[in-house]
């Protein structure tokens, strides 16, 4: 096998490098070529296809895009560490955590909020519990010790993810708007590495995440994933700040994947610099050769471009924090990234080749196959609305975000388990809350790619308007398959698609996001799996809204009204009841999606609460189970004789719907009337937390006993 093949380098794209390069890469400059020609950071199969809407992004090719508040900037960004997380779970989670903190850091940001959406396996699996014990504990030690509050997330569970966990972190930070540092140095500057000795941990963890996983060969992997220090990076933070704060300091990096590469030919390539890095000058842990100390992912390093009449205030800076430190090279005239050792330049290539990989066109041929929404069950409603309680999608996720501090920096405005839509976090700099939502729905977009999309990004939507928050912009993270294979590609596109005719209608930026393929391994292969974190504002504290309700109000369902030929594939009464029927997924009705929104933010209401997993009876348990309360309901139109009916009926998921609480029915009703809104009362809340419809008495309390401990209960079994 040749050199470049072992590094994962094809055929035709080590033909373009030597095309490009008019001679033969060094042997150094082949590793170099096989980080940044990776999936990873070329994203060599996805740029051509991402081009989403991006009106009122400010940053967008930085580190993390944001959008201005006032006086500042804040700053938010999704990533992936799914491979990592699959190999070594602990360590995987923790250092996606540090990494996507690196990301705000190196704008000059303050990072103030943490999120994360997790996939797993089966739960019933001991690899599955084994998976979310260790990657919760990762995220969690991680955070926790940083001091950064971890205010929410989504955490699901199917088979798909059995041998691939989905990891997906978010973080939001602030700043000023005339203090924000890019990642764009000017020639002549110094380059200052930061932080941890390079060793070997998260050796090539670049070129490793963009390949399949393969069971046999994950103890090799090992020595890819990195090693985190959280108590290093709190000391990494503070300093990071200081340093950004100086006028002498020009641009910034983080050095994630590609470790130093990366960082240091990014920064130039975007600030149309030259680059000289002296290799020896690198501080280590341990004798490395070039490609080590280049590739390395080490973890707690930054990058930073300053003036030379700077580097005294820096370097007080760095002793009062106690930090190692380098001068690692400089930024020059020319275009061109060299690397020297001894004086001997041992790499020499122009930037513009290093960082524009080859980039593919996807083309693919495959068809969804998809079946009628027929829906048959056995079971009675009885057993539906306990089976619900106590599957692991619905049920209450405690066990995990119990681990989680959300109360550090005082600046969670809810509790984590009374905001099932929209989290929020206090901006105390403008005075304002910024709500956050995340969201995925990886059953519908398996069941239709560009629908599914559609309904996600939708889902984010209704959940921070259930909040009465103003949608601000959006961060993605893309997981799929592989997408050199005709599934993969047709899954990518098709959502990608969906992507766009979304925010057609929406007109919501997309401010930065990642792409993760090829989460597959030798025995599965994930649902295409886009996760969405929208961001809005809300300035008056008293009109957020939460997932509660109170004694003696009206319950109302607003938009959609299900019926016996509505299209209810994904539904989770489908998996519960042991009916896994595909087919033709509910469309969006754009119009009554602003009507809505316009319903929520005018009328006068104690609590709201978008109607999504578990349909209507999960909405309705949702907002009783937050609020301790009980409701005299009134269903007899849904009190079909056809049992399959009405559980479709009381557990199928529709697009278009919330249920609003509210001491004004009559205004309520008249406003919607008016505004042509379509609506149901479903009913008086009651002191007494009793659920009372068909003829039926639930008891909550032990509904809720079931619902609060169903994945506890899985994983100590």
């Amino acid at each position: 096998m040749k050199l470049y093949e072992s590094l994962n380098i094809k055929k035709n794209e080590y033909d373009d490098i030597v095309k490009r390069l008019k001679r033969t890469p060094n042997t150094l400059e082949l590793y170099l070529f096989s980080a940044m020609w990776s999936e990873h950071c070329g994203y060599k199969h996805s740029k051509k296809y991402i081009n989403f809407y991006n009106k009122g992004a400010m940053y967008k090719n930085e580190n993390a895009g944001g959008i201005k508040i006032n006086n500042h900037i804040i700053f938010f960004k999704t990533e992936s560490h799914n491979h990592p997380s699959a190999v070594v779970p602990y360590q995987g989670a923790a250092t996606g955590i540090g990494g996507i903190i690196r990301d705000i850091l190196a704008l000059n940001a303050r990072p103030i909020a943490l999120m994360n959406s997790l996939k797993f396996g089966d739960l019933n699996k001991n690899k599955t519990k084994y998976f979310l014990n260790d990657i919760t504990e990762g995220i969690s030690d991680y955070g926790n010790s940083t001091g950064i509050p971890n205010i929410g997330g989504e955490t699901e569970f199917f088979d798909c993810y059995d041998d691939n966990p989905i990891v997906n972190v978010f973080c939001l930070g602030a700043a000023k708007k005339d203090k924000v540092k890019l990642s764009k140095p000017k020639p002549d500057n110094l380059l200052l590495l930061v932080g941890s000795k390079t060793g070997k941990d998260g050796l090539f963890g670049a070129s490793f995440a963009s390949k399949n996983l393969c069971e046999d060969k994950k103890d090799d992997d090992r020595f890819s994933v990195q090693i985190a220090n959280p108590f290093l990076k709190k000391v990494l933070i503070e300093a990071s700040l200081e340093i950004l704060s100086l006028k002498t300091t020009i641009a910034s990096q983080d050095l994630g994947a590609a470790g130093l590469l990366s960082s240091t030919s990014e920064t130039g390539y975007k600030g149309k610099s030259g680059i000289e890095i002296y290799i020896d000058k690198v501080h280590t842990k341990e004798k490395l050769f070039p490609n080590e100390i280049m590739l390395s992912e080490t973890q707690e390093r930054m990058l930073f471009a300053i003036d030379k009449k700077g580097l005294e205030d820096t370097i007080k800076i760095l002793k009062k924090y106690n930090l190692d430190y380098s001068i690692i090279g400089k930024t020059t005239k020319d275009k061109n990234y060299k690397i020297i050792k001894n004086d001997k330049i041992i790499a020499n290539i122009p930037l513009n080749i290093l960082c524009e990989p080859y980039l593919y066109d996807l083309k693919t041929d495959y068809k969804k196959e998809t079946d009628t929404d027929e829906f048959k069950t056995d079971k009675t409603f009885d057993e539906t609305i306990n089976l619900l309680v106590q599957n692991e999608n619905f049920a209450d996720k405690n066990y995990i975000y119990s681990k989680y501090d959300y109360t550090v920096q005082n600046r969670a405005n809810l509790n984590p388990e009374i905001s099932k839509g929209a989290s929020c976090i206090w901006l105390k700099e403008e005075k304002c809350f910024i709500g956050l939502t995340m969201d995925s729905n990886p059953l519908l977009v398996n069941f239709d790619p560009y629908q599914g999309t559609i309904n996600t990004i939708y889902e984010s939507y209704r959940n921070l308007i259930s909040g009465r928050f103003e949608p601000l912009g959006i961060t993605d993270c893309l997981n799929f398959k592989d997408p050199e294979k005709n599934e993969g590609a047709f899954e990518f596109l098709e959502s990608i698609k969906g992507i766009n005719e979304a925010l057609k209608y929406l007109k919501i930026p997309i401010v930065s996001g990642n792409v993760s393929f090829y989460n597959e391994s030798d025995k599965t292969k994930i649902y295409p799996s886009p996760n969405f974190v929208m961001a809005g504002i809300q300035k008056n504290a008293d009109k957020i809204l939460k997932t509660i309700t109170m004694p003696d109000d009206t319950l109302i369902l607003i938009g959609k009204q299900i019926n016996e030929t509505s299209k209810t594939s994904g539904s989770i009464y489908h998996i519960i009841t042991e009916n896994k029927t595909s087919g033709f997924i509910d469309t969006i009705d754009y119009e009554l999606e602003q009507k809505l929104k316009k319903a929520i933010f005018s009328l006068n209401l104690t609590g709201a609460i978008d109607v999504q997993r578990g349909g209507l009876t999960g909405a309705v348990l949702t907002l009783l189970f937050n609020s301790g309360c009980g409701l005299n309901g009134n269903f007899e139109e849904y009190d079909n004789s056809d049992e399959n009916i009405k559980l479709k009926l009381m557990f199928g998921e529709i697009t278009g719907r919330y249920i609003i609480s509210t001491k004004n029915e009559t205004g309520a009703v008249k406003y919607l009337k008016k505004n042509k809104i379509p609506h149901k009362i479903l009913g008086t809340v009651t002191k007494e937390p009793d659920l009372k419809i068909f003829n039926r008495s639930y008891n909550l309390i032990k509904l809720k006993e079931k619902y609060m401990n169903a994945v506890k209960n899985k994983m100590e079994n």
